[in-house]
């Protein structure tokens, strides 16, 4: 049986996510990487609205986001990423230690804001960040290819 935690342990735990050290000012990679995820999760939650409004009539919000959803709206709205590519930056689960995909590493860092994770993402920066662009390049594609629609 396990006993209580030690409250001088939880003091220095408590402590240790409050330190100046780990604040977004002082990690701009980090700040800059969450910025850019929050784009394309907020574009990913609305494609998937639209693509349900139109495919099944629905206008449900919905709390959690579904990789395949944004998948199979991103093929009904001609996005120009491929499937592998929203499954590297969309795909959910704990994710294996250097492997994770973006939606991981946001998760992981908002939720534990853990130094292996910072570390994880300031690595991986420039891997992500392009991945994250070609999804917002798709975005911003579709958004004028509406506008010569509606011209």
């Amino acid at each position: 049986m396990k006993g209580k935690a030690n409250p001088k342990q939880r003091k220095n735990a408590l402590l240790t996510l409050l330190d100046d050290a780990y604040s977004l000012q002082n990690q701009p990679d980090v700040l800059s990487f969450l910025d850019c995820y929050i784009d394309c999760e907020a574009t990913a939650r609305k494609m998937v609205k639209f693509y349900k409004k139109d495919r099944y009539n629905k206008t449900t919000d919905q709390e959690r986001i579904n990789v395949r959803e944004i998948a199979n709206a991103a093929k009904r709205f001609n996005f120009s990423i491929s499937r592998n590519d929203i499954y590297a930056l969309f795909r959910g689960g704990r994710g294996i230690r250097g492997k994770k995909t973006p939606r991981q590493l946001r998760n992981a860092y908002v939720h534990a804001k853990t130094k292996t994770d910072v570390s994880e993402i300031v690595k991986k920066q420039a891997k992500h960040h392009a991945l994250m662009e070609r999804w917002l390049k798709s975005v911003n594609d579709y958004i004028h290819a509406q506008k010569e629609a509606l011209a």
